[in-house]
């Protein structure tokens, strides 16, 4: 439907005709068919301002036209009186703040998923425990999953607040130790035990760090058997 067609119909609904419509707001007849004639682009300004005013619309209703409800409730509400518009105006007020006030947020949404994860055993945060590759456990996990190559369940909280006892953490495998890099969390195995810890490292030595300032960080030796298994996904 074009602004034209539109604005006719309007006038018809309002008025009975473009005729009458033209008398009810004193503008010419000849001056409003020509309008809807030679288009309301080319028409001036204050004439297609008095139309609106006549109208009960806004000159902002005719950028984009089209049979949406929008334009079939503009319709409908041309024919009302003035207190039933605002009527009309105070129930789309409510029903606006409603759906406002209704608004699903994402953290709703997560909170609420659930899925099954495979975990292969536990991480210390603390005195170190032992990965079980051989025994999984089928836990299930609230919130959604990342990409990950394995999960492990924390032990302890000497990487609190970031990693809470019992928490779950996703991991991807190290496949170069190159990928490695300063500060990264990573599940560790130093002398047969695991860790989640915040790695730091230089040409002279390599520290587990623990984000809790109660424990102690883990200094690698030379005689120690260390060996980085994966990297935490954040």
């Amino acid at each position: 439907m074009s602004r034209e067609e539109y604005l006719k119909n309007l006038m018809e609904i309002k008025s009975g005709n473009v005729k009458s419509f033209s008398e009810s707001i004193d503008l010419a007849y000849t001056t409003v068919r020509s309008i809807l004639s030679r288009g309301v682009l080319n028409a001036k300004m204050e004439n297609i301002i008095k139309i609106c005013n006549g109208l009960g619309i806004n000159p902002e209703d005719l950028i984009d036209i089209d049979g949406s409800i929008i334009s079939q409730t503009t319709k409908k509400m041309i024919l009302l009186n003035s207190d039933r518009q605002q009527n009309v105006y105070n129930c789309a007020t409510h029903q606006l703040s409603e759906q406002n006030n209704n608004v699903v947020q994402l953290s709703d949404y997560t909170d609420n998923v659930e899925h099954t994860e495979t975990v292969y055993g536990a991480v210390s945060a603390g005195t170190g425990q032992y990965l079980d590759h051989e025994q999984p456990e089928q836990v299930v996990v609230r919130g959604p999953a990342p990409e990950h190559d394995f999960a492990v369940k924390v032990v302890g909280n000497s990487m609190e607040p970031t990693f809470n006892d019992g928490q779950i953490v996703y991991v991807n495998r190290l496949v170069d130790e190159n990928d490695v890099r300063n500060n990264q969390f990573v599940i560790a195995e130093v002398n047969g035990e695991a860790f989640i810890k915040k790695l730091s490292f230089n040409d002279d030595y390599v520290r587990l760090i623990s984000l809790n300032p109660n424990y102690d960080d883990i200094i690698i030796h030379d005689y120690d058997d260390f060996l980085i298994r994966g990297i935490v996904v954040i």
